[in-house]
């Protein structure tokens, strides 16, 4: 217990005020990116590969799968190249709610 105690102090006296506007600019962006996507049938997809992922990684963190874990490492970049490909359309709709309303926020 002690030792995690530690731990979190030392992250916390790591933070600053730019960790901070970090964490937000990617909250913001993760926020952005779901509200545009919901009650959309991307949000379903989305929603079924990352369930995917997560259990993939938990499957190779908790087993030691040298090969599988091998075929993560590679295979998952060139899934985010295909984010968009997938996505195209919602990426465009919601493309156009932003320039129809002129703000990045929802």
């Amino acid at each position: 217990m002690t030792e995690f105690l530690n731990d979190l102090f030392f992250i916390f006296q790591r933070v600053n005020w730019l960790s901070v506007i970090d964490i937000l600019l990617v909250t913001l962006i993760f926020f952005s990116l779901l509200y545009f996507l919901r009650d959309t049938q991307a949000m379903v997809l989305l929603r079924g590969a990352i369930f995917i992922v997560v259990l993939l990684a938990l499957l190779t963190a908790l087993v030691d799968l040298p090969a599988f874990s091998w075929l993560l490492r590679t295979t998952l970049p060139a899934l985010l190249l295909a984010i968009p490909v997938i996505f195209a359309p919602e990426i465009r709709r919601a493309l156009e709610r932003i320039g129809r309303a002129g703000t990045f926020i929802p």
